[in-house]
């Protein structure tokens, strides 16, 4: 051990004479202390002497990172200062105001409360309350958690639910669209019937609507500037052509475009009906449009069924209000050639107002009764249908058995 005096490592305080020397003692992290003199020792950082007539702590032991950064200690060991060293009560510092705040580089004044420094059963303590509130906060967050699955489990189960009602209202829609049902169980109070026979009821006037514009072949859709239609024309149950009318509705009610035939007269039917009744303008254009369209379907199907009884080409005009064509006749004494005008004076009819059929001059007198009844035909029946008629009186009267001259009726 050195016995040289050792010096204030941070204030350079000289030993003071009349002193013992005492060793140096080796402390734990390779540190050096020596006990320090009784003289009044100076404040280590701030350079400021002891005051009087305060009473001095006699240190004892030196404390430090390094013995070039020691500062003097005393015994007690429970006022902290700043890096985890241990120092006496710094006496009051006349040049500091009273409630300024502290130099964390200087001895930490004993805290106003006072008391010792917290020991293992606090510091335990506090750890156990840590935990404590660790477990309060899973728990709240597992409660949490817990709740939600069973929220998310009610909800899956009502979907469950409104499904199963759904397919149980799909099969019995069903049934009673199939007749299925009993008619009792529809019985209802007539005045006072349940909200869902009234949605059965709404919906069943909507489909008879809807049906009702389909089969009469005028329907519409709305657009930015009016309304588009689509006229569809159909004879006996057949669907023959669609023609479409696009309407402006502003600034004023007029026809943008269309796909009218040019022969139709629809400048004269918008110009009587258009801008007052817009609903029997779109009634008269659907009716000239199928009655042309019907005597058109009537040539074609003439043509193609019937041309082998046909002499020459059948003649029409383009709205076919006008067809003129000759046709053979057989009789008894042999084949016969008869000539058809047909008249339509109604565009709005398929069949024509006046049918005149003729024979060759040289045909036998009966034929000619056979010509009114052609004509009469023509008038009544569409003009395939006429043909068939006379193939079918033909093929009768072809089959009937001939009865010799003298032989019992």
């Amino acid at each position: 051990m050195s016995l040289r005096p050792p010096q204030n490592l941070s204030g350079g305080v000289p030993w003071p004479p009349g002193v013992p020397l005492l060793p140096l003692i080796l402390l734990d992290g390779g540190l050096w202390a020596a006990p320090c003199p009784p003289a009044p020792p100076q404040n280590v950082l701030g350079g400021v002497s002891w005051p009087p007539r305060v009473p001095q702590t006699p240190p004892t032991t030196l404390w430090g990172a390094s013995p070039s950064q020691a500062i003097l200690c005393a015994p007690d060991p429970h006022i902290p200062i700043t890096g985890g060293l241990q120092a006496a009560p710094c006496p009051p510092d006349p040049h500091i105001p009273p409630h300024s705040p502290p130099n964390p580089w200087m001895c930490t004044p004993t805290p106003k409360f006072g008391g010792p420094r917290p020991g293992p059963q606090a510091r335990v303590l506090a750890y156990l309350e840590r935990l404590e509130a660790q477990g309060r906060e899973s728990a709240r967050k597992q409660e949490e958690e817990e709740q939600q699955e069973q929220k998310l489990a009610e909800l899956k189960a009502k979907v469950q639910e409104l499904r199963a009602w759904r397919d149980k209202l799909r099969a019995k829609l069903e049934l009673q669209q199939k007749g299925l049902l009993e008619k009792d169980s529809f019985k209802m109070d007539a005045e006072h019937p349940s909200a869902w026979a009234v949605l059965e009821w709404k919906i069943q006037i909507l489909r008879d609507l809807l049906q009702l514009f389909y089969l009469t072949g005028i329907n519409g859709k709305l657009t930015r500037r009016g309304v588009c239609f689509c006229i569809t024309t159909a004879f006996e149950g057949t669907y023959l052509q669609s023609y479409y009318l696009d309407v402006l509705t502003r600034p004023e009610v007029r026809i943008q475009c269309h796909s009218v035939p040019i022969f139709i007269p629809l400048e004269q039917i918008a110009r009587k009906h258009l801008q007052t009744d817009m609903r029997r303008f779109l009634v008269v254009l659907f009716d000239h449009l199928n009655a042309y369209d019907g005597r058109r379907y009537q040539v074609d199907q003439l043509q193609e069924h019937f041309s082998g009884r046909l002499e020459g080409t059948l003649q029409r005009n383009s709205l076919c209000n006008l067809v003129v064509f000759r046709y053979n006749v057989s009789g008894d004494s042999g084949s016969f050639l008869f000539s058809a005008k047909l008249f339509y004076s109604d565009l709005c009819c398929s069949l024509p107002t006046e049918a005149i059929v003729s024979c060759m001059p040289n045909a036998p007198a009966e034929l000619a009764e056979m010509a009114a009844a052609h004509s009469e035909m023509f008038r009544r029946l569409a003009l395939h249908k006429a043909f068939a008629s006379f193939s079918k009186a033909e093929e009768t009267q072809d089959q009937a058995p001939i009865n010799p001259p003298g032989s019992p009726q």
